[in-house]
């Protein structure tokens, strides 16, 4: 059964007539993360894969401030920042439930801490490396 992809895409239509802008493909994709290359191979799509993994690499982030580990999150990180803003002072407490659901008391300061070095890991998880 002949294999129709669009070059630079991961569709694939097997049988049936060559949809217009699509070529004969020599297989069918191999896997989910695949695109058509014009020669009517399949390649790894590096990117597709890197993108789908990121949302899972976040909401397992932790950052470990003064020997609290917290969970960092998105939904965690805003939660952080609501605290933040509603302080009056870096000094003030509030109770935090932590990776381990342990309570504990926790400063605006380490609050502060903590949501910067979430965010700089979730920075790091949502931009590709350069080679």
């Amino acid at each position: 059964m002949k294999i129709y992809a669009k070059v630079g895409e991961s569709f694939q239509q097997i049988g049936g007539e060559c949809p217009d802008g699509c070529i004969e493909m020599t297989s069918p994709r191999p896997g989910e993360f695949y695109k058509a290359t014009p020669t009517g191979d399949w390649e790894k799509d590096m990117m597709a894969e890197f993108k789908a993994s990121r949302p899972e690499a976040v909401n397992n982030i932790k950052v470990t401030i003064d020997g609290l580990t917290f969970d960092g999150d998105e939904i965690s990180q805003t939660r952080m920042a609501r605290a933040i803003t509603a302080s009056s002072g870096d000094t003030e407490t509030t109770l935090w439930i932590l990776v381990d659901d342990s309570k504990a008391t926790v400063t605006i300061e380490q609050l502060k801490r903590a949501l910067r070095a979430a965010g700089e890991e979730q920075t790091r998880l949502w931009i590709p490396a350069q080679n």
